[in-house]
């Protein structure tokens, strides 16, 4: 049985990522090259394997992709307002 989060991330998340501008479909605001994907914590391992060969099919398709992590941007900022112990 397929995962409701790898249904929506390969069924309709993925085909939006593959047009060629996918930013009208991506947000509400229609100019932001991002999407926010929401998954089960328990999740985050099986879910990174399947990123991974999203990440290969849209390089493949030639798609330039930028990870971004939020562990690190939220450190970053608290170090930058001196917030770290």
């Amino acid at each position: 049985m397929i995962s409701d989060w790898k249904t929506r991330l390969t069924e309709q998340l993925e085909p939006v990522l593959m047009q060629p501008d996918p930013r009208p479909q991506l947000s509400i605001h229609h100019d932001l090259p991002y999407a926010v994907f929401h998954y089960p914590p328990d999740q985050e391992f099986p879910l990174r394997q399947e990123l991974a060969l999203l990440r290969t099919r849209l390089e493949h398709a030639g798609k330039r992709i930028t990870t971004l992590s939020l562990a690190e941007c939220l450190t970053a900022a608290l170090e930058a307002e001196e917030m770290t112990a």
